[in-house]
C-alpha cells in the first residue's frame, strides 16, 4: 500500500469520490479518524486531561469523552496510553521528548 490511496469513505461510497486519504489516517480497523479526533489524540498525547481539553477546544468534557472512545474504538486499543502507542507507530503524533 502506498502512503496515499484513493480510498472513499464508506458512508459516500455511492455519492462523489473523496480525494486521497493517507494510510496512516486509519486505525487498525481501516475507519479514519476526523480532524477533532486527531486534534483529541494529539493533545491526549500531551497528556491533557479531559477537563483541560475541553477548556482549550471550547467543548464541553462530555463532548471530549466522545472524541476519546471514538479514538479508542477506531484504533482498537482501552486506554489513553495504548491510543498514545498505536498514534506513535501509525505516524499520528510525535514521539515525546
Amino acid at each position: 500500500m502506498t502512503l496515499y490511496e484513493h480510498i472513499p469513505h464508506p458512508h459516500v461510497a455511492n455519492h462523489r469520490q473523496r480525494g486521497p486519504v493517507k494510510v496512516a489516517d486509519r486505525g487498525p480497523g481501516g475507519e479514519s479518524l476526523t480532524p477533532r479526533e486527531k486534534e483529541v489524540l494529539r493533545l491526549l498525547s500531551e497528556g491533557l486531561s479531559a477537563r483541560q481539553m475541553a477548556r482549550r477546544l471550547d467543548l464541553s468534557e462530555r463532548t471530549i469523552n466522545t472524541h476519546v472512545a471514538n479514538v479508542y474504538r477506531k484504533l482498537a486499543v482501552s486506554n489513553r496510553v495504548q491510543a498514545v502507542r498505536q498514534a506513535i507507530r501509525l505516524g499520528l503524533v510525535n514521539e515525546p521528548k
